[in-house]
């Protein structure tokens, strides 16, 4: 339930994923061509005991030196200082502005006696230069810091072909991914937050147990209907007896027979007709365009259709409601709140009569 929760969010959101995903991969192709291409070069030195040059009784000690790989951490350590390799830009000739755009890292090969050293640069040639020129400074070094030991090329350096980095194709698909992935989590962000907002909202605008506006919403929108049109009429619908269910009944009784009141003058009405929860027992209905008579026809059959048993739910027990109605026509351009004392008194007067007629205000009665 969960997950589908999710992919909903995912679904409505799927705008904001795709956005993110095509700035993401848009970013990372525009950065790919104004990038400067950068180019890695390889080469691997192999440290060994200079037998040639080691005292007789000493082979033992060399041996155990490089087992404890004391010397040839050392050297990558001195390597990676930047000293040699400024050194060796110096000794090639290359200005310090233009060594600098190099870099080099010397790595020792696990459980092994192997030095590898890399050079990234922007031009291969140089790259590859550089490399071979360190990687001989290096054995020059060794050969005069500890001669009982001999470093020797195993692969020389080569310029390379491909670029390090930038490299279009991948970068373009991992910033694509990534961008989808942001994308997602701003699209649930986004749901998590609206959800909370929607959901007051629509506790300030909808009754929850029957679904109809609430009375504030209610005058709201009939006074929004009022200023667009000059004739219209409000409806008010008691339901006799409904009170009684609210305080002996369950509340989703309660919520069954209100809603299906509601569902009833919704059924009976136009699209535009607002519906409102007037009251605990009373529904409210404005007309728009809609004159007396209409109107009173349109009331009569609410009262006909809710003038039915409305099934609880609970094994064979109804709730059999009374309905009464009365109401109000505009006139004049009158006030809203005129609207409504002549409809409450149209109300009263239906209910008192005992008589299950729609009654309208007795200022203008229909002709």
């Amino acid at each position: 339930m969960e997950f589908r929760h999710y992919l909903r969010m995912l679904g409505r959101g799927w705008w904001l994923i795709a956005l993110a995903a095509l700035t993401g991969a848009t970013l990372a192709l525009a950065r790919s061509y104004v990038t400067e291409p950068e180019y890695r070069t390889r080469t691997r030195l192999l440290l060994s005991p200079n037998l040639a040059r080691v005292d007789s009784g000493q082979e033992l000690y060399s041996v155990t030196t490089l087992q404890n790989r004391t010397i040839v951490n050392t050297i990558a350590e001195i390597l990676n200082s930047g000293s040699p390799f400024k050194e060796t830009g110096g000794g090639l000739n290359l200005p310090p502005s233009e060594v600098v755009r190099y870099k080099n890292n010397a790595v020792t090969v696990p459980e092994a006696n192997v030095l590898e050293v890399y050079v990234d640069g922007p031009d291969a040639k140089t790259t590859a230069l550089l490399a071979n020129s360190l990687a001989q400074r290096t054995i020059d070094f060794v050969d005069q810091k500890y001669p009982s030991y001999s470093l020797t090329v195993l692969d020389p350096a080569l310029p390379s072909s491909v670029p390090q980095s930038p490299k279009p194709v991948r970068d373009t698909t991992l910033a694509l991914i990534l961008g989808a992935v942001v994308g997602a989590i701003i699209a649930i962000v986004q749901a998590q937050l609206k959800t909370p907002l929607e959901a007051l909202r629509r506790r300030s605008t909808i009754d929850a147990v029957s679904t109809a506006f609430t009375r504030r919403h209610f005058d709201q929108q009939a006074k929004d209907a009022l200023a667009r049109s000059s004739i219209a009429s409000l409806g008010l619908v008691y339901l006799d007896g409904m009170q009684d269910v609210i305080d002996s009944m369950p509340a989703p009784v309660v919520q069954r027979v209100l809603r299906h009141a509601k569902n009833v003058l919704r059924n009976e009405l136009r699209g535009n007709d607002i519906i409102g929860r007037w009251d605990n027992t009373t529904f409210s209905i404005l007309l728009p365009e809609t004159p007396e008579i209409a109107a009173t026809r349109t009331l009569d059959r609410i009262l006909n259709a809710l003038d039915q048993p409305v099934e609880t739910g609970i094994d064979d027990v109804v709730v059999k409601l009374t309905p009464y109605a009365g109401g109000a026509t505009r006139r004049n351009n009158m006030a809203y709140g005129q609207l409504v004392e002549e409809a409450e008194a149209a109300l009263t007067r239906s209910y008192r009569s005992g008589e299950k007629n729609v009654l309208f205000s007795a200022v203008e009665q229909p002709a």
